[in-house]
């Protein structure tokens, strides 16, 4: 394994702070023989690939450079339930009222009022529960 030089670790945070301004993008740099380039990496989107356009430089990985801007300080706690049900399944008009208001009882006899509860169908699934549930079947 081999270490990172400062100019690759400054190379690597001035492209975390590209990603963290440009979600949408995924690569930052050139393609010039002998220059860097990163790209966005990891599970989460958060870290940082960083390879030397060269015949000898190994890459890089540099972990939890990205802050998202959902990871700002948060001014409430949100709980979020996802219910999914097979797309044939025929839902009454206001059938998100019932467990809308199971919740909120059980939250009340828990001395948890909350201040807000939202529900709604139409919404969709994840990349990674439409994976969950296409391998469930």
């Amino acid at each position: 394994m081999r270490h990172a030089n400062l100019e690759e670790v400054n190379f690597a945070k001035k492209a975390a702070e590209h990603f963290e301004q440009h979600p949408k993008h995924w690569s930052f740099g050139d393609l010039k023989e002998g220059t860097f380039l990163a790209l966005k990496w990891g599970v989460g989107d958060d870290a940082v690939l960083v390879l030397k356009l060269d015949d000898i430089a190994e890459p890089v990985v540099y972990g939890n450079m990205i802050k998202k801007a959902a990871e700002q300080p948060k001014s409430h706690k949100v709980w979020q339930c996802r219910v999914v049900l097979d797309k044939d399944k025929k839902v009454p008009d206001g059938f998100d009222f019932p467990p809308r208001q199971a919740v909120k009882s059980v939250m009340e006899k828990y001395g948890l009022n909350p201040l807000a509860i939202y529900s709604g169908w139409g919404h969709d699934t994840t990349k990674s529960e439409k994976e969950y549930l296409k391998n469930k079947k």
